[in-house]
């Protein structure tokens, strides 16, 4: 048995790994970094258009570009079949919604991980072509892969729900947010002067976007007419946070950061009051374990899926409803007992992300194929 398992190779598309540095790279790299280290026995094989400099790949595992770097757009979804017969691949995962075509009929067995299916629940958040695509990619991946990876039950239900998967095809395994947000930092009370924040604030951390929904938490937090209290939104975005920019700019509590680096986030969660992530939507929401890894309990929204990630060390609260957000956020800022209680729960509740649990719970997926 011992021999099988170091002769399995499994490939993952690594294209978001390399490619990009938010939600579906840091998965992609996550998982790809877990399984080199808890399941050290298999050979990995990670397959992307080109390498960068974003991803710094364990020594063990092959990295595999096209040889015709013309055609590196059609190689991910149709040439890789080449690749994969070369290299003899067992077990190919999709870390991104989709799978490459034509394997059906191959030696090759296939999982793909989903995220969510916003673009089909809120379409109007999508241009008319990105929704053609994804629906398009994401459900050849989920009907013709032999097992799905969903990242929360809420990701399962919406499969079951808009493309009548099985039940039994999903496999909900959850993802870890980087360890560093568990460690002490070094600038903790640094970025308050660096930033000129107040002693007290509370964090809000995502990409500033209409489904992320930080003009209302602006607008809650302005209604609790505070002046020892700041708002801190951080992230990056384009016309929404122009709109709230402009709703702003007569506030002089309410900050947007949005070139934060690595360091700095983690010291901003942990010198933070607590954090906020009332998104209206998520697949599962990473800035919730981010913010519990770093200390802090979490305001989150009903409605998606982040009941699951912040469990009994969050608050929860209805996105729209911008009354209960502030008498939310006022709970927490002044029940110092309730804001213990979160703080206490944490440790338990993360037990479920521990990275050798999710680690062991993909080998055992990859063993039934």
């Amino acid at each position: 048995m011992k021999n099988k398992k170091q002769e399995m190779k499994v490939g993952f598309d690594a294209k978001r790994a390399f490619q990009n540095n938010t939600g579906l790279g840091n998965y992609s790299r996550y998982l790809i970094d877990i399984l080199t280290t808890y399941v050290p026995d298999f050979q990995y094989y990670l397959f992307a258009p080109k390498e960068t400099e974003k991803y710094k790949a364990d020594s063990q595992n092959f990295i595999i570009t096209p040889k015709d770097k013309s055609l590196r757009f059609l190689w991910r979804s149709w040439g890789i079949k080449k690749d994969f017969e070369e290299k003899q691949i067992h077990i190919f995962h999709g870390l991104s919604n989709e799978i490459p075509f034509g394997l059906k009929n191959t030696n090759v067995s296939t999982v793909v991980t989903i995220h969510d299916l916003i673009f089909l629940r809120f379409p109007n958040w999508y241009k008319p072509l990105d929704r053609l695509i994804y629906n398009f990619k994401f459900k050849y991946a989920a009907k013709n892969a032999d097992r799905i990876i969903a990242i929360s039950e809420k990701t399962k239900s919406d499969l079951v729900e808009f493309y009548d998967i099985s039940p039994e095809k999903i496999s909900v395994i959850y993802q870890n947010c980087h360890p560093r947000f568990g460690l002490k930092s070094e600038l903790k009370y640094d970025v308050v002067e660096r930033y000129k924040l107040k002693k007290k604030y509370i964090i809000c951390v995502g990409t500033i976007e209409p489904r992320k929904n930080q003009i209302n938490l602006a607008k809650a937090f302005d209604a609790l007419k505070t002046d020892d209290v700041d708002l801190v939104i951080v992230g990056r975005g384009k016309e929404y946070k122009t709109e709230l920019e402009n709703y702003i700019k007569d506030k002089q509590n309410i900050h947007i950061l949005g070139n934060v680096d690595n360091d700095e986030l983690v010291a901003l969660y942990q010198n933070a009051q607590f954090a906020v992530y009332i998104s209206i939507f998520e697949g599962f929401g990473i800035p919730v374990l981010e913010a519990l890894r770093a200390g802090v309990p979490v305001l989150a929204a009903t409605g998606s899926c982040l009941e699951e990630a912040g469990g009994d060390a969050a608050l929860y609260v209805n996105p729209e409803d911008i009354s209960a957000i502030t008498e939310q956020l006022k709970l927490l800022l002044e029940d110092k007992t309730l804001h213990q209680t979160l703080k206490n729960n944490a440790p338990k509740h993360l037990e479920k992300f521990d990275d050798k649990k999710i680690a062991e719970q993909i080998h055992k997926l990859y063993s039934t194929l």
